[in-house]
Parts: C-alpha cells; sequence; structure tokens
C-alpha cells in the first residue's frame, strides 16, 4: 500500500429529489440531502479505516478528501457520478515554459565563511557543496522580489552563495505590513454576521495587526500552502527594555487555537473576539499572561467549509470536519515530520513559549445544538 494520502478528491455528485426544508422550531430542519451527505462522509471514513486494518494491519485515516455533493433536483431520477481525482504533481516543481523539475528534499552541507553588518544590516557569506546552490539562491532572490515569497522577515539580511565558481545573492528586506482597509464597522460585520474565508481572515489580521501589543506571526504552511498565523499578545513594560524571552519566561503564558474542525466556525469569530477583548477591557491582564491565538488552525478544512457553506448555508457541511486529506491531525501533534503542518504548528509553539494552558476552542453550526435526542449518529465519532 502506497504512502497516505492515496488521492487528491473522491468526488461523489448526487442529483437527488428529496426533501431540504426548516421545521419552523429554532434552527431544526429536516434534510435528507444533508444526512446523505454527513452519512457517506463518516460511513466512506470507516471504510477505508477498517480496509486498511484489513488488508495492511493498520487503519487508513487519511487517504485524501471525500466530498460528497448532494443536490435537490425535483422531480428527477436519482444519478450518482463519481470521479477520482490525482494530485497534479507528486510535490513541489519547477516549471520553465512546457519543462518542470521536481524539487526533491536532499542533505546538502552549507558552511558560513563571514558574518558582518553593513549599514545595519546582516550580511552572510555561505559556500555549499551542491552544484545548483548559486543558481537557487538566484532564482528565490527573484521570486522574493516578485512577490511570490514573503519570509515575513523582522530584520533584513543578504544571503550570498558560492558554489560551482559562481556567486549569487539574495536579499530578504524587513517586512512592511499593509495597512489594514477594514473599518470599524466592517469588522464587526465579518465577526458578527460572516463564516470567515481565508482572505477575510487575512484582512482581520491586518487590521489587528496595527493595535499595540499585537504582533502577527507565520508558523506554519497547511497541506495545501496557505500559511497558518499565531497572534501573540506579548505586552512589554512602558520605559523598561525586555528582550522577549524574559517576558516569555516570567510571564505565564496560554495558548488558543481554534476550527481544528473546519466547519466549527463560531471558533474563529470568538478568538477574534476574545482578542478585543484583552486589548480594550483586560489590558492588565496581559502584564502577568502571554496571549498566543491561532484563529484558523484547519484553514484547508475551513475553506472547504466556506464553499459548501455558501451553497448550502444552513447545513453543517460535515466534510469540512477534517483536513484535506480527511485526518484527525490531532493524532499527529506528536509527530514533527508529519507531512501537515497543522499538526506540527502547536508542537513549534509549544517549544518556544512552554505554555502554562492550551485551550482548544471548538464551536457548533446552527441546528446540530437543538438535536438532543438524536439517536443516529455516525459511528466514526466514537473512536474520534
Amino acid at each position: 500500500m502506497s504512502a497516505q494520502p492515496l488521492f487528491n478528491k473522491l468526488q461523489i455528485r448526487i442529483c437527488m429529489s428529496e426533501m431540504d426544508f426548516d421545521l419552523g422550531y429554532r434552527e431544526e430542519r429536516i434534510s435528507t440531502a444533508e444526512a446523505m451527505q454527513e452519512d457517506m462522509y463518516f460511513y466512506l471514513l470507516d471504510w477505508f479505516k477498517t480496509y486498511g486494518e484489513r488488508e495492511c494491519g493498520h487503519e487508513l485515516d487519511n487517504v485524501g478528501l471525500i466530498m460528497p455533493e448532494p443536490e435537490i433536483c425535483k422531480g428527477e431520477e436519482t444519478l450518482v457520478e463519481v470521479s477520482l481525482f490525482d494530485d497534479l504533481a507528486p510535490g513541489a516543481q519547477l516549471v520553465f515554459g512546457e519543462e518542470s523539475m521536481p524539487l526533491k528534499e536532499k542533505s546538502v552541507s552549507v558552511l558560513a565563511t563571514s558574518l558582518r553588518f553593513e549599514q545595519g544590516e546582516l550580511c552572510l557569506n555561505l559556500t555549499s557543496d551542491d552544484f545548483a546552490a548559486a543558481e537557487k539562491i538566484k532564482l528565490l532572490n527573484q521570486m522574493t522580489e516578485d512577490g511570490v515569497i514573503d519570509f515575513y522577515q523582522k530584520r533584513p539580511i543578504h544571503l550570498y552563495m558560492e558554489a560551482s565558481g559562481r556567486r549569487e545573492g539574495l536579499h530578504i528586506p524587513k517586512r512592511k505590513p499593509k495597512p489594514s482597509t477594514l473599518t470599524e464597522a466592517e469588522k464587526n460585520r465579518l465577526l458578527d454576521c460572516e463564516v470567515l474565508d481565508y482572505e477575510q481572515y487575512l484582512d482581520l489580521l491586518a487590521y489587528y495587526e496595527e493595535k499595540p501589543c499585537v504582533q502577527i506571526e507565520p508558523v506554519e504552511t497547511t497541506y495545501k500552502g496557505r500559511k497558518i498565523f499565531s497572534v501573540n499578545c506579548i505586552k512589554r513594560d512602558e520605559h523598561l527594555c525586555y528582550g522577549f524571552n524574559k517576558l516569555r519566561s516570567e510571564r505565564l503564558s496560554t495558548a488558543f487555537t481554534a476550527r481544528h474542525h473546519g466547519n466549527e466556525s463560531s471558533s474563529m469569530n470568538s478568538t477574534f473576539r476574545l482578542l478585543e477583548y484583552l486589548l480594550k477591557e483586560e489590558k492588565p491582564l496581559m502584564d502577568k499572561v502571554n496571549f498566543i491565538l491561532v484563529p484558523f488552525i484547519n484553514i484547508d478544512g475551513g475553506m472547504l467549509h466556506c464553499e459548501v457553506q455558501r451553497k448550502h448555508p444552513k447545513w453543517l457541511c460535515h466534510p469540512a470536519r477534517y483536513n484535506s486529506a480527511g485526518f484527525e491531525f490531532r493524532k499527529d501533534f506528536n509527530n514533527p515530520n508529519s507531512i501537515y503542518g497543522e499538526a506540527r504548528l502547536l508542537g513549534k509553539l509549544w517549544k518556544e513559549y512552554l505554555f502554562d494552558i492550551i485551550t482548544d476552542n471548538h464551536g457548533f453550526e446552527g441546528h446540530e445544538l437543538c438535536q438532543h435526542s438524536r439517536s443516529l449518529i455516525s459511528c466514526r465519532f466514537a473512536f474520534v
């Protein structure tokens, strides 16, 4: 059996003449189409799990995205269309016109030959036994200048690489935060009324980055290549010069992660509201506690949720519960070599802050809260 994930996406389109309506009582509703989506998703996950246990001796728990897509087609016959998608490439590639070159990890030797400051900027000279090192540095510099790559560098740095008789340079500039375009009213509308997507999340980060005591830092990258940020609320005392290591070690540190399950979007909005509360109402608390907030940890799952939710705003969107490979990535929290950045993130932050308290902020969608007597649930929840 090849390494997981086994595929990019298993798409199941279903045209069905079924019920989908509100009951007029609180948020309760009847939708056989929504139930079909939930049941197919979880039972297919269970099928792969037991298939792996039977055939491979271990469960298959991150096979790829499983996406049932039922649609209401009144008066029409039921039609099912199944499509299986593979990744465009097995990994990262450089593309030159019609040609491509895979980028594979390999161990190389890099030696620092000199370190100096020029006009307040750090300059580092390197040599390498990788014959293509200089070409890679040149390409990386071009991508940085074109805005393809953002290192979120706090201080500018110059790297010079010598390899195979060539010398190329890379300039990583100090990051200049983009000014926020959000007004106070628009920010409140997003937090009170919207199921937030990735672009709205970035807009909110830009808004809060302008606030005192707030630092926005990229921590990891999701499986689909989206940046996951932490919002660090570390208050400096006025008129005192403290290093961040001192501020981290002499105060309590607490972490709040949110939207671990992509369809639990209310946790993300409430985490931003917590940030508002800290900055406006609880500033004295920040003299004693460092707050590290991760408002959107499962970004890939959350974007799937937005895709389904905008078609069916009252559905629970369970196929977006896990990440883009159908994986409950908390299982990999202790695996620093996980292929999923969303799983590696908490370990990275733990090494930096040694948190006293970690809160994983979950949430609910609509009518799920009203179904107290519901007797039929996916057996998936009994094991995950």
